[in-house]
């Protein structure tokens, strides 16, 4: 079995090599790299205090903020349109994949070498060049270091450092040569008995014995013992840890640096420093650590998909994408970068250990070692790995790698890169691979798709035939080959499974989406392998008539989809008598049309009513009637919030002068006093109630009788009894604007106290509530009998009733302690002590 990266065919190779090429473009490569923020310098010097500084070397470990990574995108994608313009379309379709593909293993190569080496990434422009690419599309990084490593330009120790991490082994004992002593101290010194211990370790947990490992931890120093224990590869303890391992190498630890190597850089995703070091290892020690590796390397694999999952369910949701993680940090590599160690160390297996690891997989239901084969450029090598799978491999293992498979044939994947940036899935046919590993897999596994018995597997088990059904539908667009599969599972069910899916939850699921896709032809085959055709008209029009279809037509009515709807009824429906009633439906038994209405009279969209109107209600009669009726309706919650203008607006596109006179008085009949009611009471805004009684253009009788009657509305003047036992200054202003004379106010006293007679309270609340009263009352006959006094002007008539005019004045003012003019109390009344 192979197990090696390939380019599928001489179409991929060519659009590779067209995208290495335009990707040598400088301006290109300044976006890319970030280069219009500076970074620092040319080269670093390692012996700088900037460069030893912590607080250097923590900046350069942070994440890169989220708006960074927005502008980077937008820049890369310009640069990229720009770059494949005039490419014929189907060839630009394919270099733009390998071109985002290509920028982003850039900008992680770059962000590598900066954080480990202090090389600027204005540096690493020139170094960049087609040399360090291969036919694959892929950077050679080993070839980039070789590159770097002749370069003069770089500090003796900075090229130390990259041939240790790259293991390149001539070239380390080279330049240690080269190093001065003062360079020499700047390297971080690992005792070998940490690197034994690290293997024993191993080897203790896989056999058990402890009394090795305990005698070699007491052999440690404190520092070399916090080394062993700190795994994270951002602390200063581990930092540089293949320069350690270089640095101390000697012939009789031999056996331990090679695997210490392996084991980091395969943290690491270095495939460069994995080859080379797995050559000095001798035949024995390779079998051993083989299975091991690839184990890690499937690992940190699914570690770095994690990660780029949770990038994507940020990104995709504008809530929490101001606040959301950043995937690239110090040591962040591609995830194809250990799908190429997992299969390179497959490659260093014999059949036997191949088998032996993926029965460790299937064992531990580690179903992401499938899923790496699903992932460019492995896909090739999907079927045949789980062709040998067939009886070791558990049923929920497959389940998970079909639904995986389907997500990637509709598009629904998780993409090497940010959102939208990736390499090749969108150039394989997962069509074919899905269909054709569906036709090999052997009985017992499909029946397990659609198996739910919980019996059979001891734990509950969703229907993942169900998921599967409705994940091939999301694929857009939706083809004649795709139809071809779906039918091809979905009726491998026996004919009563696939009759009572279609008459559930499900299968009005699947209509819904195959309408929406208008594939009538293919929904009518699918009813024929379910249903006599007797049955088949039930079924639609019980589908039409669901709350889900009627939905989904007034949505698209709105949307001007109106032939989508009148297809659909073609469809369901045989008589015109049964389109026109399923019609008028939409508008007159459907909330969702009401919100609508609100929405669009709100915005002024008349028009927009208009239209639903007349394709929902055939009659050209009964057009305007309706019309009117959803004005009213809608009318109640724009009266309410004051929206004058948008009410004189609407009314002057629908009616004519006469019509909108007509409209306002039957209005104003039928709910004047709750509109009436809402603004005095709750909203307590004067110039809003003026408006109110402007708008409906209402004489002073017509005022004063909407006053009294909103006063005695039920709710209003229970509210008023309950609150008189009490604070009622909330009451106060409104009903000064309700009391428009003494002689409302006695009567409004007189209707209190008839109702208090009939009220179950105690004596004491009895005659609280008469002194809250009468304090009430008394403010207001004080106004109206001010008012009184202020509007006789006539000198003459106040010299003939002198003294009877000073007598009830002087009575007035003692008997008003709150003088104040109409329509602008603020009564406060205290609770008696």
């Amino acid at each position: 079995m192979a197990y090696s990266r390939k380019i599928s065919s001489l179409e991929e190779s060519a659009s590779a090599q067209v995208a290495v090429n335009l990707c040598q473009e400088i301006a290109f490569k300044e976006v890319v790299l970030c280069l219009e923020k500076p970074t620092y310098c040319n080269v670093m010097d390692e012996t700088d205090e900037q460069w030893k500084g912590k607080y250097f070397l923590t900046s350069l470990e942070e994440s890169i903020p989220m708006p960074e990574i927005r502008q980077w995108e937008y820049a890369v994608n310009e640069q990229c349109q720009r770059l494949t313009e005039g490419l014929p379309c189907r060839l630009k379709y394919r270099v733009l994949a390998w071109m985002y593909r290509i920028a982003l293993e850039c900008l992680s190569c770059c962000w590598r070498q900066e954080s480990c080496f202090g090389v600027s990434r204005y540096f690493l422009m020139d170094a960049l060049t087609l040399k360090c690419w291969t036919k694959a599309g892929q950077l050679d990084e080993k070839k980039l270091a070789e590159q770097l490593l002749k370069d003069e330009r770089l500090t003796v120790l900075k090229r130390y450092r990259m041939a240790c991490k790259y293991g390149l082994r001539v070239h380390v004992h080279e330049l240690w040569n080269r190093l001065t002593q003062k360079e020499k101290l700047l390297i971080p010194i690992t005792n070998h008995i940490v690197l034994q211990l690290r293997w024993e370790y191993r080897k203790i947990e896989r056999e058990g014995d402890d009394f090795q490992i305990v005698e070699l931890w007491n052999s440690l120093t404190y520092e070399e013992k916090k080394s062993f224990v700190c795994n994270d590869p951002n602390s200063p303890y581990w930092s540089a840890p293949f320069i350690k391992l270089w640095s101390n190498k000697k012939d009789e630890h031999e056996e331990y640096w090679p695997e210490a190597a392996i084991s980091i850089a395969v943290s690491c995703g270095n495939r460069a420093a994995v080859m080379s070091c797995w050559k000095k290892l001798k035949i024995h020690r390779q079998k051993k650590l083989v299975i091991e590796m690839a184990w890690r390397s499937v690992q940190e694999w699914q570690k770095m998909k994690d990660r780029l999952e949770e990038y994507a369910d940020w990104n995709e949701n504008p809530l929490l994408t101001r606040h959301s993680p950043s995937i690239f940090i110090k040591y962040f590599t591609l995830p194809s970068y250990y799908i190429d160690l997992m299969c390179f160390f497959l490659l260093q297996m014999d059949e036997e250990q191949q088998l032996s690891f993926f029965k460790q997989a299937c064992q531990s239901s580690y179903h992401i070692a499938l899923e790496c084969y699903l992932d460019w450029p492995h896909q090739d090598d999907f079927l045949p790995t789980i062709s040998r799978l067939w009886g070791i491999m558990p049923m929920d293992m497959f389940r998970k790698c079909l639904l995986t498979l389907a997500s990637k044939y509709v598009g629904d994947y998780r993409i090497e890169g940010f959102s939208s940036l990736g390499k090749g899935i969108c150039n394989y046919d997962y069509r074919s691979l899905l269909q054709t590993l569906w036709e090999e897999t052997p009985e017992e596994y499909k029946r397990s798709v659609f198996d739910t018995d919980y019996e059979k597997y001891g734990y509950p088990v969703g229907n993942v035939g169900k998921m599967l059904l409705l994940r091939l539908l999301e694929r857009f667009p939706f083809q004649r080959k795709d139809e071809d599969l779906f039918k091809q599972i979905f009726c491998y069910q026996p004919l009563e499974q696939r009759k009572a899916m279609m008459l559930s939850e499900m299968g009005e699921t699947i209509c819904d989406l195959l309408t929406q896709k208008e594939k009538w032809s293919f929904l009518n085959l699918l009813l024929d392998e379910c249903f006599s055709k007797e049955e088949i008209p039930s079924f639609k029009t019980q589908f039409i008539q669901s709350n889900c279809c009627r939905k989904m037509c007034l949505i698209k009515v709105q949307q001007n989809f109106e032939n989508w709807v009148e297809d659909l009824m073609d469809w369901s429906l045989d008589s015109d008598t049964e389109k026109t009633q399923y019609k008028r439906a939409l508008i007159t038994e459907e909330d969702g049309f009401l919100i609508t209405l609100y929405s669009s009279f709100w915005n002024g969209d008349v028009d927009h009513v208009k239209r639903i109107i007349n394709f929902c209600e055939p009659l050209e009669e009964k057009r305007e009637p309706t019309m009117v009726r959803y004005i009213k309706d809608a009318f109640s919650g724009l009266l309410e919030a004051c929206k004058w203008e948008q009410l004189d607006a609407i009314l002057v596109e629908s009616f004519d002068s006469d019509g909108i006179r007509r409209f306002k008085k039957d209005l104003f009949s039928k709910r004047g006093i709750a509109l009436h009611y809402h603004c005095v009471f709750l909203l307590r805004e004067l110039e809003e109630v003026e408006r109110f009684y402007k708008w409906f253009d209402l004489s002073p009788d017509e005022i004063k009788k909407v006053k009294q009657d909103t006063l005695y509305m039920p709710d209003v003047f229970s509210n008023i009894c309950s609150k008189l036992d009490g604070l009622i200054s909330k009451y106060a202003t409104p009903l000064s604007w309700c009391l428009v004379d003494e002689e409302m106010t006695v009567e409004f006293k007189r209707k209190i106290e008839d109702r208090l007679n009939t009220l179950p309270v105690s004596d004491e609340v009895r005659e609280r509530v008469k002194v809250n009263l009468d304090r009430l009352v008394s403010e207001h006959l004080c106004t109206f009998r001010k008012d009184v006094i202020q509007n006789n002007t006539s000198d003459e008539a106040v010299l003939v009733k002198n003294k009877g005019e000073k007598k009830s004045s002087v009575s007035i003012e003692e008997g008003c302690s709150f003088p104040r003019k109409r329509f602008r109390s603020n009564i406060d009344i205290e609770n008696p002590t």
